[in-house]
């Protein structure tokens, strides 16, 4: 099972959008993904139009309502796991349920049933501030499936300056497998983009620019209609060995 997380240093840069727009290219790819939102708000679960408390909150209060939601697409399913909702942090969210018996009883049963073999990919909807409770969830998912789990990181940034560099520095320090960096929004301007372009040249991996799409900005909801072309490609070479360089834009 193949584990893309999707993260970055920054909130406002798209990454829970891109967290979902990738899990509809995938699905349209003919794989079965499960959609992991560890976003505070369940912001890339809003996006494919799942409410609720989430799972962690649902738990601490033994609530044992809807606790994934699964989306048919074309024949395959999305199975989103919203792991929060309530602006709660994973990591507090975690340390409650494991600080009780009963409860992480319950929150592993729940992974067990939720996290499943036939599901080739989990694209996790992340943050560098959340290292920790994301890896508990990893290895979490790592018990519960028999097969190799294999983790890599696409990291999402504006095009700001300051979140490129803060990027480029947090990238330094990771020791896990990096498939790539994602510029976002950037404005469909030729200037802009010449400028993205240099950007793109200082990370290694796949580089995929992604220019400011309007009816992407503060919607409700994502459809396949709407997925851009850059990332239906990025979508192509997330089972692919990492080149050194690749550009998408």
């Amino acid at each position: 099972m193949l584990i893309i997380e999707v993260t970055g240093v920054k909130g406002g840069a798209g990454r829970s959008t891109i967290s979902a727009l990738l899990a509809l290219s995938m699905a349209k790819k003919g794989t079965d993904v499960i959609l992991l939102d560890l976003d505070p708000l369940g912001w890339s679960s809003y996006l494919m139009e799942v409410r609720g408390e989430g799972l962690l909150p649902s738990i601490l209060s033994s609530n044992t309502g809807d606790l994934w939601t699964d989306i048919e697409l074309e024949g395959q399913t999305i199975r989103v796991i919203k792991m929060l909702g309530n602006g709660s942090k994973l990591n507090d969210g975690l340390y409650a349920i494991y600080s009780d018996a009963k409860k992480r009883e319950m929150f592993e049963h729940v992974m067990v049933s939720a996290i499943q073999e036939r599901f080739g990919i989990v694209i996790a909807d992340s943050s560098t501030q959340i290292t920790e409770g994301s890896n508990i969830l990893f290895d979490k998912i790592r018990e519960i499936v028999k097969e190799p789990i294999h983790i890599r990181k696409i990291f999402v940034t504006d095009m700001n300056k300051f979140d490129v560099d803060s990027t480029l520095n947090a990238m330094k320090n990771e020791r896990g497998e990096i498939l790539g960096t994602l510029i976002n929004m950037v404005p469909p301007i030729p200037s802009f983009f010449e400028l993205a372009e240099t950007y793109a040249y200082l990370f290694k991996g796949i580089v995929t620019i992604v220019p400011f799409i309007e009816s992407l900005f503060n919607a409700s909801s994502v459809t396949l209609s709407l997925v851009p072309p850059q990332i239906q490609e990025l979508a192509n070479h997330v089972f692919k060995p990492i080149p050194d360089f690749m550009l998408i834009m």
